[in-house]
């Protein structure tokens, strides 16, 4: 699987891509702005109640950031992220998986009998 990753600036991003590399079968691919250059994704600090045409902006820009990897599925560590760009994906009916960093750790671990 290949997916694209963000969140997380700095020390912060170290883990999530210290867990998703130790992962077999995955391949990561930064988007443009990553780590100390990660952009929000346009919901942080609930942008979406108070101004909604500004949060659908930047998420917008987000999702282009996204788009021009190639990938089919993005992981963050954010649950609003994942609300906020799984939103805007669907209403522009992407094909484009949103998951949280803990699905993609769910689904690796393997089903014990």
């Amino acid at each position: 699987m290949i997916l694209a990753i963000w969140g997380g600036t700095g020390a912060s991003s170290k883990p999530s891509r210290q867990i998703l590399n130790s992962i077999p079968g995955i391949t990561l691919v930064e988007l443009e702005n990553n780590r100390a250059k990660s952009i929000c994704c346009g919901g942080g600090g609930n942008v979406e109640m108070v101004a909604p045409h500004l949060s659908s902006a930047v998420a917008q820009k987000k999702l282009e950031e996204i788009q021009r990897t190639g990938v089919k599925t993005v992981v963050t560590s954010c649950q609003q992220c994942v609300r906020t760009i799984k939103g805007q994906a669907r209403r522009q009916k992407l094909d484009l998986q949103v998951m949280d960093i803990m699905e993609l750790v769910l689904q690796a671990i393997p089903s014990v009998p």
